[in-house]
């Protein structure tokens, strides 16, 4: 149930013709006094249905159909067992929200709340140029890239998450060797604490930078808004086929060999 739930929810923006649903997607849903948080990724999206990711559930490319009325919106999807799978949802400000049934023997009522991430850089995406300067002093820019894929991973020695992604990076890099490149920006307030890291823990032999202002970096403001860690996996056409949370430590081998192998 908890994967239909998920997938249901992201719709819902259609009531706004005008608006775009692509992107990644925070929020909640209530069922049988159970709360459960969500993050969702919608691929794409036309006037009939929207394609939408589940990482939670490692369900991917799930189309729903929808039919807008007024400022209402039903969501429909027959899942695999044949349940039918009815939404029904309203424009509430900057949020959405509204309540679903999941038709069957026992029927099941649930209600949600949901909001749209700052993050503005979607998959299938030409990533936009960028310049960086490493901690070798060197100028990176998209194009200094020759593999066939690179990736660009926002991190900090003193978020947890970032840290339990340091040693899968470390095994991707050496599985993949010089098909992938990687350049991993910090938001540590000091170089020198990023270098004690990388002595004592994990050495991460790729490219490095450091951006001490946070948030408060435009560079940061445009491609990790939302938090860390963040990162994108870039083809060598430049099209971002990888993204956020797909990336992180618990989903990283997950989506390389989905993605890449």
């Amino acid at each position: 149930m908890k994967s239909i739930i998920s997938l249901i929810f992201i719709a819902i923006p259609f009531l706004s013709v005008s608006q775009d649903l692509k992107g990644q997607w925070q929020g909640s849903y209530i069922i049988n006094a159970y709360v459960e948080k969500l993050s969702l990724y919608v691929n794409s999206h036309d006037s009939d249905s929207v394609s939408v990711d589940a990482t939670e559930s490692n369900a991917f490319n799930l189309r729903y159909g929808i039919t807008t009325k007024n400022d209402s919106l039903i969501l429909t999807r027959i899942n695999g067992k044949g349940t039918l799978i009815e939404f029904r949802g309203v424009v509430q400000d900057d949020s959405y929200t509204g309540r679903m049934v999941i038709h069957g023997k026992n029927k099941n009522v649930g209600l949600f709340q949901f909001m749209k991430s700052d993050n503005q850089l979607y998959k299938g995406e030409v990533i936009p140029d960028f310049s960086i300067i490493t901690t070798s002093n060197e100028t990176v820019t998209k194009d200094s890239f020759s593999s066939d894929y690179y990736m660009v991973d926002f991190w900090a020695t003193w978020c947890k998450p970032c840290v339990a992604k340091r040693p899968k990076l470390e095994e991707l890099k050496a599985q993949m060797g010089d098909e992938l490149e990687i350049i991993s920006i910090s938001l540590d307030k000091e170089w020198a604490t990023v270098e004690e890291f990388r002595k004592s823990k994990f050495p991460m032999p790729w490219r490095h930078a450091i951006e001490p202002k946070q948030w408060d970096s435009p560079f940061i403001q445009e491609f990790a808004p939302v938090g860390l860690p963040y990162g994108y996996l870039v083809d060598k056409y430049g099209k971002i086929i990888a993204v956020g949370e797909e990336l992180n430590a618990d989903k990283l081998v997950s989506t390389i060999k989905r993605v890449l192998l």
